[in-house]
Order: C-alpha cells, then sequence, then structure tokens
C-alpha cells in the first residue's frame, strides 16, 4: 500500500496538468471556431473511457508492483512476516480489480480509434498516453536511482525499486510504441507531445545539475578542509566517497542519459517551435542566469565582507562559502554556456512567435538588473546614513561596512546586468524598429518600471512631507532628516530609473505613430470566415499575420481536400483582396487553380 499512498500526489499533478492542458487546447479550438466533421464518440464520452483507463492501469501496474515486491523479498529476504501477507493481498486485488478493467475500456478504445480515424486525433488521447508516459517515467527514473544507489554502496537491499524499475519500463515503452506508430497530425496534438518532452526534459536537466553540483562542491570541501583544516556545513566525512557522494553520483548517472536521450534524440527536430523557445530562455537560460547571479553574488559579498566589511573570527571561517559557490558557477555556467549556443544556433529557425519569448525573457532580465542596480543605490543611501549616525541606532557603530559590502555586491550585479540584457533589446529595437517597439513584453517592461517607480515615488514624497510637517508643527526641523530616512532610501533610486524610463517610454510614443505608415497598408478589419480542410493550419497562420487579427473557420467535408499553401508576400496580397471587397463579411475559399475572395451579406 507504501505504491498507492505514493502515487496519490502524483496522480493529482498530473491530472491537474493534464486538465490545464486540455482546457487549453479546448479554448484555443473553440476561439478559432473549428468543429470536427467527424465528432468520433463524443467528447463526453471519449473523457469517461481515457479517465477510465488512466485510473486503471494505474491500479494494475501498482498491484503488480506490490506483488513483484511480494516475490523478490521472498526470495532475497526469505521474510514470512505478516507485513508481507498483507501486501500480496493488497497487490493481487489491484490486479484483479484494475487489470480487467483497463483491459476492456482500452479494447474499446482500440476498436473506436480503428473505426474513426479522427479518434488518433483526439487530443484528450494524446494527454491520456503522455500523463501515462510522465506517470512511468517518475517511477522509473526514481526506481533507477534507488537501484544505482544501492549499487553504489548507499543503503540496504529494498525489493521496491526493483519491482518498480520493471514494470514502470514496460508500461512506459508500451505507450511509447504506440504513440511513435501513430504521430501527432495536429498543431494541438503536437503541442502535447512538446509539453511532455520539455518538462521531463527540465525536470531531468534539473537532477543532472544538482548531482553534478553536489559531486563538485563534495570534493571542494574536502580539498577546504583539508587546506584549512574549517568543518564547513556538516562535519567533513574525511573521505569523498560518502554518503552524500554515492547519491549525487547515482542522480548524475541516472538523470543525465535520460535527459540526453530526450534533449538529443526526441526533440532533435523541434528547433525554432515556440515551446522549446520557452524552455531554453524561459526555464534553462533564465534559470541558470539566476543562479550565477546567486553564486557570485555569495562569492562577491563574502569577499567584499572580509575586505571592508565586519568578518568571522578567522579566514577559514569566513570562506566557507567558496566551495559551494564555486560548485555552483561551475555547473551552472556549463549550463548557461550551452544552451546559449544551442539558442543561437538556431536563430533561423524561429518563428514569431518563438522570437517573442526571447523577447521577454530579455525584458525579464533587464527588469531584474534593474531591481537589482536600485537595491544598490538604495543601500549606498543606507550605508550613508548609517556611517553619518555612526552609534547612534546601532551597536558597535561598524555595521556600515556590511551594507557598503551588500552595496558593492549589489551594483556589480546589477548593473552589468541591466547594461547587458537592455543593449540587446536596443539591438532588437534597430532591427524590428516598430514592431519590437510594440511588443507586449516591451509595454509590461516599460509599463510595470514605471508604475513602481512612480508608487515608490509618490509613497516616499508623502512620507517626507508628512514628516517635515509634522516636525515644522513640533518645532523639530532638525530632525527631519533622520525621520525621513527610510522615505529617502526609497526616494533616491526611484528618482535616478524613472526618468530614463519614462524618455523612454516618450521615445517609443514619439516613434511608433511614425513608423506605423510603412510599406504595408493598414487593414481595415472586416468579419473572415475561411472555408478550408483539415491540416490547414500554415495557410491560416500566414493570413491572419497578415490581416492583423483572427479570422473564423469552417472545415470542408467533400473527398479529395485541397490543402492550400502561401507565402508571406502571397498572405499580404490576399489580405489586400480583402481590404477591397466590398462589404465586411467575406467568405475566403481556397482552390487548387486560386483563392476566390466573396464578399456577402
Amino acid at each position: 500500500m507504501e505504491s498507492l499512498l505514493f502515487l496519490i500526489p502524483a496522480l493529482l499533478i498530473l491530472a491537474v496538468l493534464g486538465a490545464i492542458v486540455y482546457g487549453l487546447v479546448a479554448l484555443a479550438r473553440r476561439r478559432r471556431g473549428f468543429q470536427e466533421v467527424d465528432p468520433g464518440i463524443g467528447s463526453v464520452r471519449r473523457l469517461y473511457f481515457y479517465v477510465v483507463s488512466f485510473v486503471a492501469l494505474m491500479m494494475a501496474a501498482s498491484g503488480v508492483v506490490v506483488t513483484t515486491l511480494f516475490v523478490l523479498d521472498s526470495i532475497f529476504v526469505g521474510s514470512t512476516v505478516s507485513g508481507n501477507t498483507v501486501r500480496l493481498a493488497s497487490g493481487l486485488a489491484l490486479i484483479i480489480v484494475g487489470l480487467p478493467l483497463w483491459y476492456f475500456h482500452w479494447r474499446m478504445v482500440t476498436r473506436f480509434v480503428a473505426d474513426l480515424p479522427v479518434e488518433a486525433r483526439s487530443v484528450l488521447r494524446k494527454i491520456y498516453i503522455y500523463l501515462v508516459l510522465g506517470t512511468a517515467a517518475m517511477f522509473f527514473i526514481s526506481a533507477a536511482f534507488a537501484v544505482l544507489s544501492f549499487l553504489l554502496g548507499d543503503g540496504d537491499y529494498s525489493g521496491y525499486p526493483w519491482a518498480t524499475l520493471v514494470v514502470w519500463a514496460a508500461v512506459w515503452a508500451f505507450h511509447w510504441r504506440m504513440e511513435s506508430q501513430e504521430g501527432q497530425p495536429t498543431p494541438e496534438t503536437r503541442s502535447v507531445r512538446r509539453l511532455y518532452l520539455y518538462l521531463l526534459a527540465l525536470g531531468l536537466l534539473s537532477a543532472t545539475t544538482f548531482g553534478a553540483a553536489q559531486l563538485i562542491y563534495g570534493i571542494l570541501r574536502e580539498a577546504y578542509v583539508g587546506l584549512t583544516a574549517e568543518s564547513i556545513v556538516v562535519p567533513s566525512s574525511g573521505r569523498l566517497w560518502s554518503s552524500g557522494a554515492q547519491q549525487a553520483l547515482a542522480m548524475l548517472l541516472v538523470a543525465a542519459p535520460a535527459w540526453a536521450v530526450h534533449w538529443f534524440h526526441f526533440t532533435r527536430k523541434d528547433g525554432g517551435s515556440t515551446m522549446r523557445q520557452v524552455y531554453l530562455y524561459g526555464f534553462v537560460i533564465a534559470g541558470s542566469a539566476v543562479t550565477i547571479l546567486i553564486g557570485a553574488g555569495t562569492i562577491v559579498f563574502g569577499v567584499l565582507e572580509w575586505v571592508i566589511g565586519l568578518p568571522v573570527a578567522t579566514a577559514a571561517a569566513q570562506f566557507r562559502f567558496l566551495p559551494g559557490g564555486i560548485a555552483t558557477l561551475i555547473v551552472a555556467g556549463a549550463v548557461y554556456v550551452y544552451h546559449r549556443s544551442v539558442a543561437g544556433s538556431e536563430d533561423e529557425s524561429w518563428s514569431p512567435e518563438a522570437w517573442a519569448v526571447r523577447g521577454a525573457v530579455l525584458y525579464a532580465s533587464t527588469a531584474v538588473g534593474v531591481a537589482l542596480t536600485a537595491f544598490a543605490v538604495g543601500a549606498l543611501v543606507e550605508t550613508v546614513f548609517e556611517a553619518i549616525e555612526g552609534s547612534g541606532s546601532f551597536s558597535g557603530g561598524d555595521l556600515w561596512r556590511d551594507r557598503l559590502a551588500l552595496t558593492i555586491t549589489f551594483g556589480i550585479l546589477g548593473g552589468p546586468l541591466w547594461v547587458y540584457y537592455w543593449s540587446a533589446i536596443r539591438r532588437r529595437v534597430l532591427s524590428d524598429g516598430v514592431e519590437e517597439r510594440l511588443t507586449t513584453a516591451r509595454k509590461i517592461f516599460i509599463f510595470g518600471i514605471l508604475g513602481v517607480g512612480m508608487l515608490a515615488l509618490l509613497g516616499s514624497v508623502s512620507v517626507l512631507l508628512f514628516t517635515f510637517l509634522r516636525e515644522l508643527l513640533d518645532g523639530q526641523l532638525s530632525d527631519v532628516i533622520s525621520d525621513a530616512r527610510g522615505a529617502i532610501v526609497v526616494l533616491v533610486p526611484a528618482l535616478i530609473v524613472l526618468p530614463y524610463h519614462w524618455f523612454v517610454y516618450r521615445e517609443d510614443r514619439r516613434l511608433a505613430p511614425e513608423s506605423e505608415a510603412g510599406d504595408r497598408p493598414t487593414m481595415r478589419k472586416k468579419a473572415v470566415t475561411v472555408l478550408v480542410a483539415a491540416g490547414s493550419a500554415a495557410f491560416l497562420e500566414g493570413l491572419e499575420k497578415a490581416l492583423g487579427y483572427r479570422v473564423d473557420l469552417l472545415q470542408r467535408a467533400d473527398q479529395g481536400f485541397f490543402v492550400p499553401e502561401i507565402s508571406e508576400e502571397q498572405a499580404y496580397t490576399l489580405a489586400s483582396r480583402i481590404v477591397d471587397a466590398e462589404g465586411l463579411n467575406v467568405l475566403v475559399v481556397p482552390e487548387p487553380d486560386g483563392v476566390n475572395v466573396l464578399s456577402y451579406r
């Protein structure tokens, strides 16, 4: 039953993820007005079969694991305690209930897929398959980690990971083979596959980097202890092959090959997709950059604290952070450099959506740089106050030194980060012109900084004015600066950050309208309906991009239908024909000999 208790949270998480994906896909399909000509078995019926199949399969697989565990314990441990009898009974019960239930429902589903081709394109079917694959992969990886840890000498024998390894590997292999044969015929089903691949790749990469960092940290820690005779974080074991090193190595040996298979093999032909760019820029590159900042900040602050602050008594105790900081920089730096090179090599294959994802990450990174720089300025003002006041409100009178070290750390990290990413953004502006100035990410960035800055400015000025009036009425103007210290700490960074970004906002407002009147004519919005066959997503996307708004979709039901193709130039030509058509209602009908644009009332 322990396996069932462990299974429940995983099932809940996967169910929530699946519901979110299905809801987003359904919403996107509804917004496009897309309706299947052949509805198949129906959404409600389909939902029933796949939900019951999923639950029954989880029960059956868990029962096989528990039963196999009983057999292994009986052979290798020889235990005959009553607990094993309960385990066998629970395992057999799960198999007896779950396996026939899954077989019956899955056989029905297989028959539906064979009789109704539309069922193979069902988004819900793909969600089911990839939920099973994700669940099996999680159990398999955790079991492989436990098995390898045992083989490396960490912990005692347990039959559970061995049983889990075999059973869930078989479940994964069965569903992966079936999915590979079916393929992903629609953009929606490909999106479900991408979500599975990149979420699993992200988790595996995180485990790989954690294992590598732990190994490097263990080596550096032992070296540091040997050089300084200083125990750090935990007492040194006096040997590199400790339990922590065994677990880190096991994690690395399990996660790294699994990540390599998913990244280099399963996603190798997916360059330029939006989800790939979200994985690359939104998670891996941004995440490793933040990790680098944390590691570098820890090292810089520790060194500055020793030089100008209030260090710990001994140098060995002061620099105990070095092994962890260096290990973090090595691993996170390697991840950042590699994935940045991969992203750079895929520049030419980017879609407009992928380009937008990278822009969003650039603006988010710039915002982090602005925030760190503002913190540095505020900390500098606070340091000045502490240095002037001396021991007036702080015991010892030298605590301003630590604040100065923190100020310099924020400045060293924030300033270059702001300059580097803002320079990249300015290059995008020079390349794309008005299109970049009008992006949602840029607007969120500018108005976010202006909004936060104005709130900080108004709040600090209000507090400063209140303090001044209060002290004026009390006749104690000499205490105004001291009492308004917090407001001044907030006011100074706001006065530095706000003017520049207000200038950027005004520049965007001044240049955007002038640049919008370019070579492309302004498209008057009309109610456009396109009559096409299934598989015409590229045609629709090109037309919508040229028009600047979405169109409604009708799917052709006649046999031998025509799937149109369209270039960017052809899309803008067609958009111009739609604009020139009489009336506000337009029907677009692509045919092999051309595209008919029909206006109707």
